[in-house]
This record gives structure tokens, C-alpha cells and sequence, in this order.
């Protein structure tokens, strides 16, 4: 992380900047191909519209599950090929 907050031109979806709020500090994930590629389409979609993780347990905020729990299968889909797209970090 820079100075002014995360190298966004390098290292986008990487992982690793702190989130602070009242549930704690979350951590956020790499979101690249690199740190995607151990969940299925499948488990990224419970993961995104649910905040669980396949195994059951509950992902922190402050990314707002609740807002994509009922978004259109076609886009789901759709934001799962972007992020696989992404460049591996």
C-alpha cells in the first residue's frame, strides 16, 4: 500500500487493504485469477449474493451482500468473467 492508500494501478484487485468499522478490520481479498482460481463459478456466487463462504462460514464487511442477492443470474455471470479476466497478481 502507498502512502495515499492502495497502488490501484498496479496491484488492482490484489487484496490486502484494511477495512475498518465497527465489525473489526476486514481484510480484502485478491480478487485476480490468482486468488479466484481455488473457488468454483459456484462458490463465487454464493460468496457474492450470500457473504458465505462455501464452507458456511460468514464473510465481514463492509462489501454488501445484501445488495446482490437477487441480481440476474446473466449478471453474476458476467461480473464472475470480469474478475477471472482480471491480470494474476
Amino acid at each position: 500500500m502507498g502512502k495515499k492508500g492502495p497502488d490501484l494501478e498496479n496491484r488492482l484487485g490484489a487484496g490486502g487493504f484494511e477495512f475498518r468499522g465497527p465489525w473489526g478490520v476486514s481484510i480484502s481479498s485478491n480478487i485476480t485469477p490468482t486468488g479466484l482460481k481455488r473457488y468454483s463459478d459456484d462458490d463465487l456466487k454464493m460468496m457474492i449474493t450470500t457473504g458465505k463462504r462455501s464452507n458456511g462460514t460468514r464473510m465481514l464487511p463492509p462489501m454488501g451482500y445484501h445488495y446482490y442477492a437477487n441480481i440476474k443470474s446473466k449478471d453474476l455471470d458476467a461480473i464472475i468473467a470480469y474478475l477471472r479476466s482480471l491480470p494474476p497478481k
